[in-house]
């Protein structure tokens, strides 16, 4: 795996040898992750990584609702189910939760249409403009070449290949996803079939 010369000697996340199970099922084996300050990192393939504690962050969005007087009827409800006043409220309280210096998103324009689709990837751009750094975990590369700096593709729960995005090209994306190093995306692997 090949890292951009350009990498931070103090990244905002730094997490080695990354395991995760599912019962039987090897998601993630050893998988090695890093983010430097203000950087938009994007997370592709087969193994799904999940950094965050849904629960206990479940809790915290609750209390934090309730001290700012916001009611909606569940912390998991959609925010595209809420009225435009309590979308408006859910902004501010994200915002005045706390100092972040890290947004996870795990496919968060997969549901999502075209006008919505770019509000989310402007959030992001505007996130790293203020020096948050960002890992956005999604199957959509249009998104991923749009907004991310660097991916990183997983092969099989492992980590496979990464690359600064402004120096690779699509099908090298296409092809680790696949397993392939050697850059062949979609189009060679249709016409070798």
């Amino acid at each position: 795996m090949s890292e951009p010369a350009t990498r931070s000697p103090t990244p905002v996340i730094e997490a080695r040898r990354i395991s995760k199970h599912f019962g039987h099922v090897n998601a993630l084996r050893g998988v090695d992750l890093y983010l430097d300050p203000s950087e938009v990192l994007g997370v592709v393939g087969d193994g799904p990584l999940s950094l965050v504690d849904h629960k206990a962050n479940q809790t915290r969005a609750m209390e934090h609702l309730d001290n700012l007087k916001i009611h909606v009827k569940s912390v998991s409800q959609r925010v595209e189910e809420l009225s435009g006043g309590q979308r408006q409220a859910v902004a501010v309280a994200r915002a005045t939760a706390f100092d972040a210096k890290v947004v996870i998103m795990d496919e968060p324009t997969a549901a999502l249409a075209v006008k919505e689709v770019a509000k989310v990837l402007d959030l992001i751009n505007g996130l790293r403009d203020k020096g948050i750094a960002v890992i956005l975990i999604s199957h959509r590369l249009d998104d991923i070449f749009y907004v991310c700096d660097r991916v990183m593709a997983l092969y099989h729960g492992r980590n496979f290949e990464e690359g600064a995005l402004d120096q690779i090209e699509r099908n090298e994306v296409v092809g680790w996803i696949m397993g392939n190093k050697s850059g062949a995306g979609v189009e060679d692997a249709v016409d070798h079939n």
